[in-house]
């Protein structure tokens, strides 16, 4: 296993769907708006604790916590390590990095605690939007129309070797995208989109939540951090955002 040493938030794509399926998908919503012991079970726990047991059980690639993304990356491409956090625009961003020999791109879920928890998948949004103050408002909702054919999402495919959140999109460019987008995409066929992100801190906190969550990443890699700490200082700084609402 490596990730992105220097940019330890990719491992969110891995801890927050591997919390969804120990605590339940309803106890994401108490995480993001910093509830006091949402983390605070076994369950949550045991989460903290298998990603920690990455580094101090020797699953680490060496080296990783030193590396930034396109580092990282390159080194999994060339079979130094299996698994890395990551999304489907990995294929682009690294079109012109060295790979092993038959390298092939692919995505899975991340890991649960007991077979047959549901699986999550980390999601991104992104979205079209019209200017309130628009001149040609009605023109816009027009091509937003356009934008959601098949026609417009084949051209896409095309274009950018993308595939828009669109039923059975993944079908319709089958041929069109590369393989390995075709693959990582075709990953909501194995687990269930989810999207997380933070409430609004309040205007009186002084809380850096990724320094909690994130940050100590490496500590907690290089074992100078245990995972019971690791939990506990992200329930610390929930316990300092409510304090301070």
């Amino acid at each position: 296993f490596t990730y992105q040493g220097i940019y330890p938030g990719y491992l969110e794509s891995m801890l927050w769907p591997a919390l969804a399926s120990a605590t339940g998908i309803d106890n994401m919503k108490a995480i993001a708006s910093y509830t006091p012991g949402s983390l605070s079970s076994d369950e949550a726990l045991k989460v903290f604790q298998n990603m920690a047991k990455i580094g101090t059980d020797g699953y680490l690639m060496d080296g990783t916590v030193a590396l930034n993304h396109t580092q990282s990356q390159t080194d999994m491409m060339m079979n130094k390590a299996l698994f890395i956090p990551n999304g489907n625009w990995m294929e682009g961003e690294m079109a012109d990095a060295p790979r092993a020999d038959g390298f092939e791109f692919g995505l899975t879920c991340a890991p649960v605690l007991d077979d047959g928890e549901a699986r999550y998948v980390m999601s991104s949004v992104e979205q079209f939007e019209i200017p309130a103050n628009a001149k040609n408002p009605e023109l816009a909702k027009e091509f937003l129309r356009f934008l959601y054919t098949e026609d417009s999402v084949k051209l896409f495919a095309e274009k950018a070797n993308g595939i828009y959140a669109l039923k059975k999109a993944n079908e319709m460019v089958k041929g069109i995208v590369t393989d390995g987008v075709y693959n990582m995409n075709d990953i909501y066929q194995e687990g269930t989109f989810m999207v997380f992100g933070w409430d609004a801190m309040p205007d009186t906190s002084k809380v850096v939540i990724a320094d909690s969550v994130f940050n100590v990443a490496s500590d907690v890699m290089n074992g100078d951090m245990t995972a019971e700490q690791w939990r506990d200082g992200i329930e610390a700084a929930f316990e300092e955002i409510a304090a301070s609402k």
